[in-house]
């Protein structure tokens, strides 16, 4: 992350490891954004030193938007929602991720535009240019990219691993931390710690993607990728909603995993990535449209 970071993203000189030296010291600008993934999740209501979130510092006179602001849950509890209230006080504009969030932010009073993701503003062509192919696997291969669970049998891995030895796919893994620590959860398979520009590569060439996260899905929708979503159970399940709503406004639902042999069902489902991306462009133009007229 750093070494992208690095590369590929503008920041400033100074780096604030605080609400209060952000206070004492804010960054001078025009315009402050906040967004996107989860940045208002109701953990962040709970702690005062994520005010930072809400863009609670600089002088008043620099305009504050937010694009793409995810609360990460379908719901805010009602004991958090005159905290919110507070938290969005110094904003100008406000647009979130998804529609749920749109119903949040009007039940505190204010209005908010539902955009999309800024992952997805981009063309495909944009993230091949920062895409490093990596030695190939034995193709065609499986890509699972794992995040937020404890178990393998939380995507099904039996029954998984069974359909790639039937199909004679191999298993490509790359683990990573969310509200879990990423963990060695498989058998068999061949591990990659990849990079920004590797983990693209991965998805991009891969038959197919088994993951449990927003943008595992959101990049196999770039890359025109077939792909089985397995959402999550339990205390994270909130966090569903998100990629449900982008998934059923690209009539993509049937990637969602349901019951057993959707394995078969999903690898073998014909998607027609022309009506997808049909779909996908004028989601894009309202939220590219939303941005700009925010900047002005």
């Amino acid at each position: 992350y750093e070494e992208f970071s690095k590369s590929h993203i503008y920041q400033t000189q100074r780096i604030y490891c605080s609400l209060k030296e952000l206070r004492k010291d804010p960054a001078t600008a025009e315009l402050y954004i906040a967004g996107s993934d989860q940045v208002w999740h109701p953990v962040l209501l709970r702690r005062k030193d994520d005010r930072a979130y809400w863009l609670d510092f600089g002088s008043d006179r620099i305009r504050r938007i937010a694009y793409a602001a995810s609360v990460g849950s379908d719901q805010l509890p009602l004991r958090l929602q005159a905290e919110l209230t507070a938290r969005l006080s110094r904003f100008d504009i406000l647009s979130v991720r998804e529609e749920s969030g749109v119903a949040i932010c009007q039940a505190v009073g204010k209005e908010a535009v539902h955009v999309l993701d800024p992952t997805l503003l981009l063309a495909k062509e944009e993230y091949l240019s920062l895409s490093r192919d990596i030695p190939p696997s034995p193709s065609p291969y499986i890509f699972i990219y794992s995040i937020n669970i404890s178990s393998n049998e939380e995507i099904c891995w039996p029954e998984l691993r069974g359909f790639t030895e039937r199909e004679g796919l191999s298993l490509v893994v790359t683990p990573a931390s969310g509200y879990l620590p990423g963990r060695e959860l498989f058998q068999g398979v061949e591990y990659r710690y990849a990079t920004i520009p590797e983990w693209l590569s991965l998805i991009r060439h891969s038959g197919l993607v088994v993951t449990t996260s927003f943008h595992g899905v959101a990049f196999c929708i770039l890359f025109h990728k077939p792909f089985v979503y397995f959402p999550l159970s339990g205390t994270h399940a909130k966090g569903n909603s998100r990629v449900l709503n982008m998934l059923s406004k690209l009539s993509l639902s049937d990637n969602v995993w349901k019951a057993p042999g959707d394995f078969e069902r999903i690898y073998h489902l014909p998607i027609d990535w022309d009506k997808i991306e049909e779909s996908l462009a004028p989601l894009r133009e309202r939220s590219v449209t939303f941005l700009r007229e925010a900047l002005k």
